[in-house]
């Protein structure tokens, strides 16, 4: 479980980061890079690879996420406490 609360906390953190640096200096490098064709060849795959980075590692935590709440679905009916202890009318006993 704490695999997976790292994963979640890193994926947070890096996106947050990610979006104030994006804010902060997209629009300095496009305006210093603007004179320059082959910069332009070389931010755009850099920006596709940061983007698809970033959405691997949330279908990561998307995944970690299914597989939590598919573990607590499994065990609620593995829970014998959840199944009534006295035999109920009309049931084969």
């Amino acid at each position: 479980m704490g695999d997976r609360t790292t994963r979640f906390s890193v994926a947070v953190l890096l996106t947050v980061m990610d979006v104030v640096v994006f804010e902060h200096f997209f629009g300095v490098i496009c305006e210093a890079w603007a004179g320059l064709a082959w910069m332009r060849v070389v931010l755009i795959p850099t920006l596709a690879l940061w983007t698809g980075s970033a959405a691997v590692l949330w279908l990561h935590v998307y995944y970690d996420l299914r597989q939590i709440l598919y573990e607590r679905r499994f065990a609620q009916t593995l829970n014998p406490a959840a199944e009534p202890t006295e035999p109920r009318e009309g049931s084969d006993v």
